[in-house]
């Protein structure tokens, strides 16, 4: 009369299986949303995205490659440090971009979290913990500039404050965070480090070799100077006000009359909702994003759909050309041994 054992796979491989099929879902849901956007578009409207004004597109794109060598620079004052052999700046911009471009083609984690550092591994010998550890850190310092920012973004959509004071509001939140990374920027990278060592035991069954280092409590293995993290602070100010140029730049292609401040004020809004996101490119959840925002600001409908629709093909192209140019530098003048 003895039962037959169940299986003790059958629960986690059953459970395993559901969250693919969730994810599955949740990408094609986001998918649908993009179609969405594309579909709220008047069709000669759309033809536009495919005809920008020259200069402001060729604008939009040096904004891009600046942004890349923004944050290049920062990734490389996160890493750096921690290295015995620097990483010169060209490798960086070079795998850095690299690692965008293939985000646009898979999703962000694997082109972030696992193709940089794996990239960086065998380009320059990198650990590949320590390419993972810098890429997170560089995530967590986002959410720092979040924080900071989110808070006139909110008020001016809330009807608070007027665009003018909105932007005011901003600008005092960039002195702010300045300051901040000047005197206790040493301090702030310290719990930076504390909130990957707590990612690092919350996936700690993914990443065994981590699970002592993480509940051990190390703290980082490098006390960045007051220069460093005031430089780390300076570049994260810098991408909140490069990115929302390079979506200006290309509304100002398309003839579409959208001001500065709408995307100096709505960027930070978009990058909560882009944290949940598992499309390729952050396909659906950024452009429904911006869809929403732009609607809110008073733009026509299928101005924003048109706006959305274009910056998506100005950003994958101009991230193709910018990782082109770098791949090119590094072939004509490769590093001298």
């Amino acid at each position: 009369m003895s039962d037959q054992p169940e299986s003790i796979t059958s629960e986690p491989l059953k459970s395993k299986k559901n969250s693919w099929i969730g994810k599955a879902g949740l990408w094609v849901l986001m998918i649908l949303s993009f179609g969405t956007v594309v579909y709220k578009s008047d069709p000669e409207m759309l033809a536009q995205a495919f005809d920008p004004g020259p200069l402001p597109l060729l604008l939009a794109l040096v904004v891009i490659f600046a942004l890349q060598a923004d944050m290049s620079l920062r990734w490389g004052a996160i890493l750096n440090p921690a290295l015995k052999k620097k990483v010169p700046f060209k490798e960086l911009f070079y795998i850095f971009t690299y690692s965008r471009v293939v985000s646009q083609a898979l999703t962000p984690a694997v082109g972030l979290l696992l193709f940089r550092p794996i990239l960086l591994n065998r380009r320059r010998g990198v650990e590949v913990k320590d390419g993972a550890a810098s890429v997170v850190i560089e995530k967590l310092l986002d959410l720092v500039g979040i924080g900071f920012f989110c808070l006139p973004a909110l008020a001016v959509n809330a009807g608070m404050l007027t665009p003018e004071k909105g932007v005011l509001f901003f600008g005092l939140a960039c002195i702010t965070m300045l300051v901040v990374f000047a005197f206790l920027g040493r301090h702030l990278y310290a719990v930076l480090w504390g909130g990957y060592q707590w990612l690092v035991a919350k996936v700690g069954a993914l990443i065994k070799k981590y699970r002592d280092q993480a509940k051990g409590g190390e703290r980082s293995p490098v006390e960045p100077g007051r220069g460093t993290v005031v430089l780390l602070g300076g570049l994260t100010v810098g991408r909140f006000l490069l990115n929302p140029l390079f979506f200006y730049a290309s509304a100002v292609a398309l003839n579409l009359d959208i001001p500065y401040w709408v995307f100096l004020i709505g960027f930070p809004l978009v990058q909560i909702p882009l944290a949940l996101s598992i499309t390729p490119g952050e396909a659906g959840t950024l452009q429904l994003t911006w869809f929403g925002i732009l609607l809110l600001a008073g733009v026509k409908s299928s101005e924003a759909a048109l706006f959305v629709v274009a910056f998506s093909f100005y950003w994958v192209l101009g991230l193709c050309l910018v990782l082109a140019v770098s791949w090119l530098f590094l072939k004509l003048w490769p590093e001298a041994e």
